[in-house]
């Protein structure tokens, strides 16, 4: 279980690290909430991205190695979301 629970930690930890750095207090009590529910939305919709990316592996022509592409596709999404 925290294995499983590892990455999101220290994700989040240096999400708001990042945060803490580049706001100053007052910034802070407007943006945090909008923060909070942006990285909650985040969540969903990457949950579906995910799903959607592997069921994409089923459709392939054979000799395509569906590992390339899925990591393709996933670290497509990494480079636009910035």
């Amino acid at each position: 279980l925290m294995a499983e629970m590892w990455g999101s930690v220290v994700a989040s930890l240096l999400f708001w690290s990042f945060a803490n750095e580049i706001t100053t207090v007052d910034e802070a009590k407007k943006y945090y909430p909008l923060f909070g529910m942006g990285a909650n939305v985040a969540l969903i919709f990457s949950g579906q991205y995910v799903k959607w990316v592997s069921s994409l592996r089923k459709t392939l022509a054979p000799g395509v190695d569906p590992w390339t592409v899925s990591l393709r596709y996933l670290m497509g999404a990494v480079l636009a979301s910035g």
